[in-house]
């Protein structure tokens, strides 16, 4: 069974399932993983680098290229993974690489043991909660008739204004994560301005830190000003001579 994945459908609940680039990103770092529990050697970018169970190889150049994720949003994808402990550094640094490491690959890794590795989840939260639906089927039906039906009604609303609470809910966006968007929100951005989106988004992410600004609105704030600053310096960009101009010395004159 080695050349298969656990892949939860808890997946879709988390925040990586609504981001086309983080996901693309999740399922290449579980497919470049180490997955044999003995060391291998492999050849990359000149040189053999020994790989432990669980971990890969993560070069920004060229998995950039490979996944077609712009450098910059995938070093922010790739800190937002290590800050919410999903994968994690083993300190082994290359040229142009590094080797990275996958927190709990056991779980995704398909074994003799596949049936309960399928009851992990991506998200420990989504286990609690899981674990609090079946507590709840098991002693609502425990209950007469009359009480079941009713706690069944009330448990539907309950589930209804989750789902509608969760879906308003903000995620952290940008390099600094500091940009709160929901995940309409940032659909509706990537479906309107594409790439640009995304660049905006970072171009707020360092305004927040180096002016100390604030908004009540980022989705807003990026529609009003932040799309035409990043606009507005791309062209700045594109329209800035290549050569250097030479000062010319201005010397005393005879009077």
């Amino acid at each position: 069974m080695e050349n298969f994945l656990a892949l939860n459908r808890e997946i879709m609940k988390h925040w990586v399932y609504s981001d086309i680039f983080a996901f693309r990103v999740w399922i290449h770092i579980l497919l470049r993983t180490q997955y044999a529990k003995e060391q291998t050697q492999n050849f990359y970018n000149g040189i053999w680098i020994t790989q432990e169970y669980g971990e890969f190889i993560y070069g920004r150049e060229s998995w950039s290229k490979q996944l077609q994720v712009p450098e910059q949003r995938l070093r922010t994808i790739m800190k937002k993974f290590e800050k919410e402990g999903m994968i994690h550094n083993t300190e082994k640094v290359y040229p142009k690489c590094s080797l990275l490491a996958v927190t709990n690959y056991a779980k995704f890794n398909q074994q003799s043991n596949q049936q309960s590795n399928q009851q992990n989840s991506l998200q420990p939260e989504a286990l609690d909660g899981d674990a609090n639906q079946q507590s709840n089927r098991t002693s609502t039906g425990d209950q007469p008739a009359p009480n079941r039906q009713s706690t069944t009604i009330k448990k539907d609303k309950i589930d209804k204004k989750e789902k509608t609470v969760n879906k308003q809910d903000k995620l952290v966006y940008g390099l600094q994560s500091n940009v709160l968007l929901t995940e309409e929100e940032l659909d509706k951005l990537r479906t309107k301005y594409e790439n640009l989106a995304d660049e905006a988004i970072e171009y707020l992410s360092m305004w927040i830190v180096e002016k100390d600004y604030k908004s009540k609105s980022h989705y807003a704030a990026i529609q009003r000003w932040v799309i035409d600053a990043v606009q507005d310096r791309k062209a700045k960009a594109e329209n800035r001579p290549q050569h250097i101009a030479v000062k010319q010395e201005r010397y005393p004159t005879k009077r």
